[in-house]
């Protein structure tokens, strides 16, 4: 007797050891999970129920991941479940190449490609190099869309509409044989950004603009205060034409960036006609343009022109920034730093700095 009883109490002893020990370790794991976050915590509470930790994660995060992602591989994860269905629709920057478009959609036989885009979209990168005769086609109505990169040719038949929030663009439309209809077509798009704030343009897109000055809806850019213009070797001197039309069209521009001294023209030792009429000082230079900056400057004649015009012009310039482009004409021109500061500057606050960088 006496040794069954001494067999229960240990018995007993070891079920109560057993108990404290699992209300311990519950215990602890309660203080562990309340310190979590509340995703982590609903992720721990619910693995019984085999919820991944991604699906549980908010919509703001899930979008700025599949943001880093390819579009098709962003729209490929709304088969995942109902969960995952429109969140690709809802990504705020979409990179789009036309080649993989057109080809998915050759493959499919379509006779003509529409592309509509979503209404959270805030930056969009198009890469559109169809030629303007193709029967392929783009449409964008993009609301909430801020900033608008567009590449390559436009066709007759494509859409840009409903862009009122887009405050900074980078054009660079590609040329055509029909120059005159086509500048006009160019135009017609370049007027849907009218409420941008920053643009820049190539000088292909430029130069296309030139040959559109008698078009009768030029817009007005109200709001524009800082416009770049970017060339390569090559172009004619109409490149820079354009750009005055579009500096008459932005009363309020502020900054000026012309970037690579050989998009004036191929052949720089030549006068520009441009540069020498005699036509009214666009509003913008002469009352609102405070910083003027050139990279890649070879001192040649008639980049000096330019910048004289400039000088004289512009009443409130303060900076005038001249990033020199280091080829060996320069070893022939030791004072263009010395004539340049010779020139007239109606400006008496500005500024001019010189620095050399290297500009392919």
């Amino acid at each position: 007797m006496k040794l069954q009883r001494i067999e229960t109490d240990e018995r007993e002893r070891r079920e109560t050891q057993r108990i404290e020990k699992a209300e311990r370790a519950k215990r602890r794991n309660v203080s562990s999970v309340t310190c979590l976050s509340p995703v982590r915590q609903n992720a721990q509470t619910n693995t019984d129920d085999y919820q991944d930790i991604i699906s549980s994660l908010p919509n703001s995060l899930l979008t700025h991941i599949l943001s880093f992602l390819p579009i098709r591989d962003s729209v490929s994860t709304s088969i995942l479940s109902s969960r995952w269905r429109p969140l690709w629709t809802l990504v705020p920057v979409l990179d789009l190449n036309q080649v993989g478009l057109v080809e998915r959609c050759s493959e499919e036989k379509s006779e003509k490609f529409k592309f509509v885009v979503v209404g959270t979209l805030k930056r969009l990168h198009l890469r559109w190099n169809v030629q303007p005769s193709s029967k392929y086609r783009f449409q964008i109505n993009t609301p909430a869309l801020e900033y608008f990169h567009f590449s390559g040719n436009l066709n007759g038949d494509d859409v840009l509409e409903n862009l009122p929030n887009v405050v900074e663009s980078v054009v660079q439309i590609e040329g055509c044989d029909r120059i005159n209809d086509y500048a006009k077509r160019v135009w017609d798009f370049v007027g849907k950004l009218f409420n941008v704030i920053s643009l820049e343009l190539n000088a292909i897109t430029a130069q296309i603009l030139s040959h559109g000055s008698n078009h009768e809806d030029i817009p007005t850019f109200h709001y524009l205060s800082s416009l770049k213009f970017c060339g390569s070797i090559g172009f004619e001197w109409y490149a820079w034409h354009g750009v005055r039309l579009l500096l008459c069209q932005a009363p309020k521009l502020q900054t000026l960036i012309i970037e690579d001294s050989f998009m004036l023209g191929s052949n720089l030792t030549k006068p520009n006609p441009f540069l020498e009429e005699r036509l009214d000082v666009p509003e913008c230079i002469s009352s609102h343009l405070t910083t003027c900056i050139y990279k890649g400057f070879g001192g040649y004649e008639n980049e000096m022109e330019l910048v004289r015009q400039i000088l004289k012009a512009a009443r409130v310039l303060q900076t005038l920034k001249i990033t020199v482009y280091r080829i060996p004409n320069l070893k022939n021109r030791p004072h263009f730093h010395r004539e340049l500061s010779k020139f007239h500057k109606s400006s008496q606050n500005c500024q001019i700095a010189f620095d050399e960088g290297y500009f392919k």
